[in-house]
């Protein structure tokens, strides 16, 4: 998809939002996709929703011109110790770069890559930190850099996985959370974790999201079916 071709279309599909940078308090613009505009193409196994004009992905992260503290609108405000920590961190190095017109694949990876340092320094929750590293594999993938997008896949997994293991706030979304799991072991060619993952969510008697069980059941018989058909070449 070449966003940057398409300049004139994605003008009129993006707008200006504009923010008050919550670390050096001055303001800032960052565009922001009008999805009602979008056209679905195609949406993948793992949740990535393939649109034919450009990937909302690119605009995720809101980076401040002034500062280059750069977070989702998901995340939450940070704190006195965590803006000192952002300032050492971050701004004493910035040099003013404005990620507020339309993005490139290279703007788009740069912006995602500091959101994820921002909400690192923040310690920001996990399931924000997987959903950033999750949406960066995407764009990789999209790129056609399979390398960089396992490589993101992983790190998404290991975050994801935290979120299982430790996330007991009751805001988690379990079927999709085990779904998820399943389906980036099954990416990432770890077939019995994957297996392991979708019968969580198959046999869970307390899970009643008829969607996510039928999805996960598919996948765990296309993986039946990989493992037969390569035993049999063996």
């Amino acid at each position: 998809m070449g966003q940057e071709g398409e300049s004139d279309n994605i003008s009129e599909i993006l707008y200006d939002k504009k923010y008050t940078c919550p670390v050096c308090q001055k303001k800032f613009t960052s565009k922001k996709p009008r999805h009602s505009k979008l056209r679905l193409k195609e949406e993948h196994g793992d949740f990535f929703k393939e649109y034919e004009q450009l990937n909302p992905s690119y605009y995720m992260v809101n980076v401040c011109y002034h500062c280059g503290y750069a977070y989702t609108d998901q995340f939450s405000s940070p704190k006195p110790a965590q803006i000192k920590e952002i300032k050492e961190q971050v701004s004493e190095n910035w040099v003013p770069r404005d990620y507020g017109s339309i993005r490139d694949f290279q703007m788009a990876v740069e912006s995602l890559k500091l959101g994820i340092l921002c909400g690192q320094l923040k310690g920001e929750k996990y399931n924000i930190l997987a959903t950033l590293l999750l949406h960066t594999a995407w764009i990789h993938r999209e790129a056609q850099d399979y390398n960089n997008e396992k490589r993101f896949l992983n790190l998404a997994r290991e975050y994801f996985l935290k979120v299982y293991q430790e996330d007991t706030s009751g805001q988690v979304d379990l079927p999709k959370l085990l779904f998820l799991l399943g389906e980036l072991s099954r990416r990432l060619d770890k077939r019995d974790e994957a297996l392991s993952w979708f019968s969580k969510l198959v046999s869970d008697k307390g899970i009643k999201d008829e969607k996510m069980i039928n999805r996960a059941r598919e996948q765990w018989m296309l993986i039946k079916k990989e493992k037969e058909r390569q035993s049999g070449e063996g």
